[in-house]
């Protein structure tokens, strides 16, 4: 089945009950999220939008966060193929913007997708889908801006981001917010993220997911809470059974080859717009702890292969003493606020291998105490595959509650700083 749409303008209804719930299969996603579409395909090959303005006339529910499967995305598709969504503007979702769930080879171009008006309205969030094409886009999200998401076993490879302008709420580009089968071949290219309460670019797997072959080019921030926050965690949520109804397989995921090349990061954003008091602007990469590796297999799952070329990161600085380092997300939602201080003033580095640094260039705004770069419990191997544990319970925590003195903490190898492109 193939279908077009052409709109001048069309405005949804106040009634939620207007739109049947679906769940057209057994993931995560559609049974605790999903479930309405203003618009919604399934099962439908070249399925294209184009021109004018869906209005989701999400103001009515301002600050509602009723059960969200009661609330419709203003467009939802599953189990597709050849999606076209163009020229088109999509304002005020009541719910999760633009949403294509398992479905394969995407194009969304010249697409404005704004929501500021509550929690949960995500901009565009694939789910577990292949082939996907961002471009020329302008997303202004009262959540996550673009957010892959994985809910069940169902690869999400290869994703093409250019040429955006991305505001949020909460995070700019955000990966793993529901993690369980893979995220590979992913580029965001010419990226502009502004006015972002929490993370610029998050890389984050809790459930399982492999996260691979991430490359982030020309990126421009400004006023962003964070700049980069990259997690393994062991939330240990499982999706639904199968239809055999047997139970899934428990995972552990790791991060490994990362590209961050020509990103700015420039006036961090401050109270009282940010999501916490405490903030976290510096650059955070924390593997998982393998103390919390409760399905023993032996590996460990940590963050490996990380380049950063060409990175300028004005950090505010200011620290009068140095915070341990992090003892991960575990459990925990994935998200920064819950990572707890950084131990390094523009980075902190931990259950990591092979992180690198080329023209690179780190300006505090204020004296601080800490070490520019601070890492712990890390190799500068090149790692190819899962490796086996290095540490059966990892290095102790430096004591957080009374600040440690520069000269007992764990010192980073010597990096050349390289300052004449600048």
């Amino acid at each position: 089945m193939s279908c077009k749409a052409n709109f001048c303008e069309a405005l949804d209804g106040l009634s939620e009950n207007l739109y049947k719930k679906v769940i057209p299969t057994n993931s995560y996603n559609t049974n605790e999220h999903l479930g309405r579409g203003i618009i919604y395909c399934q099962e439908a090959e070249k399925v294209r939008i184009t021109g004018g303005v869906i209005n989701g006339n999400g103001f009515y529910n301002f600050n509602s966060n009723d059960p969200a499967n009661h609330r419709p995305c203003i467009l939802y598709t599953a189990l597709c193929r050849d999606l076209y969504v163009e020229n088109a503007s999509m304002l005020q979702s009541p719910y999760w913007i633009l949403v294509p769930l398992e479905t394969d080879n995407i194009t969304i171009r010249n697409v404005n997708v704004i929501a500021h008006v509550a929690p949960n309205r995500d901009g565009i969030d694939p789910v577990n889908c292949n082939n996907v094409t961002i471009e020329n886009c302008c997303v202004f999200a009262g959540d996550d801006a673009i957010c892959p998401k994985s809910g069940n076993d169902v690869p999400s490879h290869n994703m093409d981001v250019r040429n955006c302008v991305l505001q949020s709420c909460c995070n700019g580009i955000k990966l793993g917010t529901d993690s369980r089968d893979d995220f590979k071949n992913y580029t965001f290219t010419d990226i502009c993220i502004k006015n972002v309460g929490l993370t610029g670019n998050a890389l984050e797997t809790t459930d399982g997911s492999a996260i691979e072959n991430m490359t982030f080019k020309r990126i421009d921030m400004i006023d962003v809470d964070n700049a980069m926050f990259a997690v393994v965690g062991n939330r240990g949520r499982l999706p639904l059974p199968g239809e055999d109804g047997q139970a899934k397989q428990k995972l552990l995921g790791y991060i490994r080859n990362v590209t961050v090349k020509d990103m700015n990061y420039t006036n961090p954003m401050q109270p009282p717009y940010s999501h916490r008091n405490e903030h976290v602007h510096e650059v955070m990469l924390i593997g998982l702890d393998p103390a919390k590796n409760n399905i023993q297999d032996g590996k460990d799952h940590r963050i490996s292969n990380v380049l950063f070329q060409n990175v300028y990161l004005e950090m505010p600085g200011g620290k009068t003493s140095v915070p341990g380092f992090s003892g991960g997300i575990g459990g925990g939602y994935p998200e920064h606020t819950g990572i707890g201080e950084s131990t390094g003033w523009a980075y902190t580095i931990r259950w990591t291998d092979n992180v690198q640094f080329e023209h690179y260039r780190n300006v505090s705004m204020n004296p601080d105490v800490r070490q520019e770069i601070a890492r712990a419990d890390y190799t500068d191997e090149e790692i190819s595959e899962p490796i086996e544990a290095l540490y059966a319970l990892g290095r102790p925590d430096i004591s957080a509650s009374l600040g440690t003195a520069e000269e007992d903490l764990p010192l980073p190898k010597a990096i050349p700083v390289l300052l004449e492109n600048y």
